[in-house]
């Protein structure tokens, strides 16, 4: 990565992350079924990846996700969290 660019995850759960130490990343742990928590995780970044596993609340989740890139000024989001399709 470049120099003064990370990228920041956010996290469900506090787990150990010694693998990651030398990695430009910051860990916010928080509830993505609370919009509050996934703006604040996002105010100051320009993209957001979303990639959560299918489980309750999945659609809320998706809709607190894009609200809250929309309200922190996130230019630009990708969400890959849905069951992929099956016949």
């Amino acid at each position: 990565m470049r120099e003064n660019v990370f990228a920041r995850l956010y996290i469900k759960k506090t787990r150990e992350r010694k693998h990651c130490a030398n990695l430009a990343l910051k860990f916010v742990v928080g509830d993505l079924l609370d919009l509050d928590q996934v703006k604040a995780a996002m105010e100051g970044v320009t993209g957001a990846y979303s990639c959560t596993r299918s489980s309750q609340g999945l659609i809320d989740a998706a809709a607190f996700f894009a609200q809250a890139a929309i309200e922190a000024g996130v230019k630009s989001i990708v969400n890959m969290s849905q069951k992929p399709a099956r016949r």
